[in-house]
């Protein structure tokens, strides 16, 4: 996740892209987060099979946290909240033990 915000900063375009996928638009409710959320869910079932992720984990859930955590922090001065906010996220989808 960290690495992935690093690359949304680095690349403008990708930042706007995702911004809009938290925008109602056919593109991007239609293709674009449904794509993004079966690649996170294939991370994650890994993960739930290996005892390092909690069950019931979803990739969409995932997906539309990191959406809305860039969503609220697209300014270079919320950087470390946005950083943050990803270990919440990462926090709360990790396995107790």
């Amino acid at each position: 996740m960290h690495g992935f915000a690093r690359f949304a900063k680095a690349k403008r375009e990708m930042a706007d892209a995702l911004r809009a996928l938290g925008e109602p638009s056919e593109l991007s409710r239609a293709q674009s987060r449904p794509v993004l959320a079966a690649a996170a869910q294939r991370i994650i079932d890994a993960g739930i099979a290996d005892g390092s992720l909690r069950q019931g984990t979803r990739g969409d859930d995932v997906v539309a946290t990191l959406v809305g955590i860039f969503l609220v922090n697209r300014d270079p001065d919320q950087h470390e909240q946005a950083e943050r906010l990803m270990d919440l996220l990462m926090a709360g989808v990790l396995q107790r033990s």
